[in-house]
């Protein structure tokens, strides 16, 4: 009950109980002796890591304008992670590179 249907909102008194529902479990964990702490967050872990972003980083000072596949070519060849265009892609965009001529500098990790 005290879920959000679509369409249709909580009563304060719904909002209540499930507050008091998370309450009651936390306590429960409690009592049990077990880790309050957030549980890890689910989901397939990336494959490209930070030792293949940095990789991909260096190639793309080198060599700005190679294709995308070329690219992920590349990349399996040096780290051995497959990774498909798409990933490639937006990878270099969140790296911050643009294929924009006279482009020297990679944009900051912070800007967007």
């Amino acid at each position: 009950m005290g879920r959000k249907v679509r369409g249709l909102r909580r009563t304060p008194h719904q909002m209540r109980e499930g507050a008091q529902v998370q309450y009651h479990c936390t306590a429960l964990k409690a009592q049990r002796g077990e880790s309050l702490e957030p549980a890890k967050a689910p989901g397939k872990r990336p494959k490209m890591d930070e030792r293949v972003r940095k990789l991909l980083k260096e190639d793309l000072k080198e060599r700005p304008f190679v294709t995308l596949r070329e690219r992920c070519d590349y990349v399996e060849a040096i780290s051995g992670v497959s990774v498909s265009r798409s990933t490639m892609c937006r990878a270099i965009a969140r790296i911050g590179s643009t294929r924009k001529k006279g482009d020297e500098a990679l944009l900051s990790e912070t800007s967007s």
